[in-house]
């Protein structure tokens, strides 16, 4: 894995490239222009995206007839000495779709969080994460321990 980012000569506008892949990063006024994410925003999107796509993988292994998948993540940064790092992390997975079956869904939940994204488990070293998940808007668990 190799990713490249090179500073786009104006103010904290970077430009990142991985296999091909342009992402852009800023930051907020008044260091930057608030043009794209920063990069602890980026690293909270490969959370979601990294435990999406296991829950994803594992309904279609369960068979399960799901529409809809998403991730929502919400943190606060330390107010310590830099550098100012997550706190707690909880996650909100809201699942849609008919007859999908509430262990299956939280089996795919649990076997992310515990087995399968490394995301996770990375940030699981210096932030606890806590979640809850919903199924056709019924929350059906909630891991805030």
């Amino acid at each position: 894995m190799k990713a490249k980012t090179t500073w786009a000569g104006h103010k904290m506008k970077f430009q990142s490239e991985s296999r091909g892949h342009i992402s852009w990063m800023d930051s907020q006024a008044p260091f930057g222009e608030d043009t794209a994410a920063t990069p602890k925003e980026y690293v909270l999107q490969g959370l979601c995206g990294c435990t999406g796509m296991d829950v994803v993988a594992l309904l279609r292994k369960y068979k399960q007839d799901f529409s809809g998948v998403s991730v929502e993540a919400t943190t606060d940064l330390t107010k310590e000495a830099h550098p100012h790092i997550f706190t707690d992390i909880h996650l909100v997975y809201e699942i849609q779709g008919n007859s999908v079956d509430h262990e299956k869904a939280k089996e795919a939940v649990y076997l992310s969080k515990t087995k399968f994204c490394g995301v996770s488990a990375i940030l699981s070293k210096s932030s606890k994460i806590t979640y809850e998940i919903r199924l056709n808007d019924e929350v059906i668990e909630r891991h805030v321990d």
